[in-house]
């Protein structure tokens, strides 16, 4: 090995060395969310094809925690003993780094000569400032939207707009998609509404169940693939991408935006490694925790450090 690949191999073990036997601290986002305006409602609607519908609407007053469930619910039909009820559920969170909402739709349609019928709607319509540069993930899952009536279809969507970016996802199924915000202001729209089936005119009951779930994430540094932790998976990434030196996203280990993969972004994923940022604080991690995070970054500087000898050792 020439002096100089010595020099080069030994400063960079020194410094992921250093990393790994660094004391674990807890970081702050580089950009955050500062909301705007909010409109979060759900609604739910049952009734006879003869007689007007029993309805709910109930919705969020501020910015804070949204946990509701509209209840509309019916006696039994003439024709039959069942009675019919729509339950639609809203539970979204505004926070500095994450959006979260999710729902659920709980549908029994009364039963009266298959006249009955039961709705529900869940709108979530946020405005929100970013300032700087950050990458964000948007994750989760949306049902089928299957049309039981024609005339009234069924809604499934989500609509991120911006500075920038311009997202819609109607489903159904599961997403996951990396993306940057600028500063700038931003709308994220999710509209969800169902409706149970109709059943043709029979005497019984249309039954639905349906949930969906919706997350825009600022993830914190070294959250490579965006679950909200930084762990081992992460350090799989790096150390697959490590070495490159233009055109590298978030997704591949890149957290200084500078288009590479270096120590530098190393540094910053052993920095955070550990729970997910609404669980950090100042606890000291526990013994058998703080053992498997200093051997996973032994190991990782293992892998970046081999392949870094090896280089020199070729020339």
């Amino acid at each position: 090995m020439s002096n100089h690949c010595g020099c080069a191999f030994r400063s960079l073990f020194h410094s992921v060395a250093v990393a790994a036997a660094s004391t674990i601290f807890t970081g702050s986002l580089s950009a955050q969310l500062t909301y705007v305006t909010q409109a979060r409602t759900v609604f739910s609607r049952a009734g006879y094809s003869s007689g007007g519908p029993v309805t709910q609407t109930l919705s969020a007053t501020d910015f804070s925690t949204f946990d509701a469930t509209a209840i509309a619910t019916l006696p039994p039909g003439p024709a039959g003993p069942a009675p019919g009820y729509a339950k639609t559920h809203q539970f979204s969170q505004l926070q500095s780094g994450e959006i979260t909402n999710s729902g659920s739709f709980d549908f029994v349609r009364p039963s009266f000569a298959g006249s009955g019928y039961v709705s529900g709607r869940s709108l979530f319509d946020v405005s929100f400032d970013a300032s700087g540069s950050t990458p964000f993930f948007l994750s989760g899952i949306l049902p089928p939207a299957v049309q039981f009536y024609p005339q009234y279809p069924v809604s499934r969507t989500i609509r991120l707009t911006g500075s920038g970016v311009n997202i819609t996802l109607e489903g159904p199924g599961a997403f996951h998609q990396l993306g940057t915000l600028s500063t700038g202001r931003y709308q994220l729209l999710i509209n969800v509404d169902s409706k149970a089936p109709d059943l043709g005119g029979t005497t019984s009951n249309g039954s639905l169940l349906d949930t969906y779930q919706v997350s825009l994430y600022l993830p914190e540094p070294g959250d490579a693939n965006g679950d909200k932790f930084v762990n081992s998976a992460d350090f799989n990434i790096l150390s697959a991408n490590y070495g490159t030196l233009s055109s590298a996203a978030w997704d591949k280990a890149d957290f200084t935006g500078d288009g590479k993969v270096t120590t530098n972004d190393f540094n910053l994923l052993a920095g955070h490694f550990g729970p997910a940022p609404s669980s950090r604080g100042t606890t000291v991690p526990e013994p058998g925790l703080s053992g498997l995070v200093f051997s996973a970054l032994v190991l990782a500087s293992f892998r970046i450090t081999k392949t870094f000898a090896m280089t020199c050792i070729r020339r």
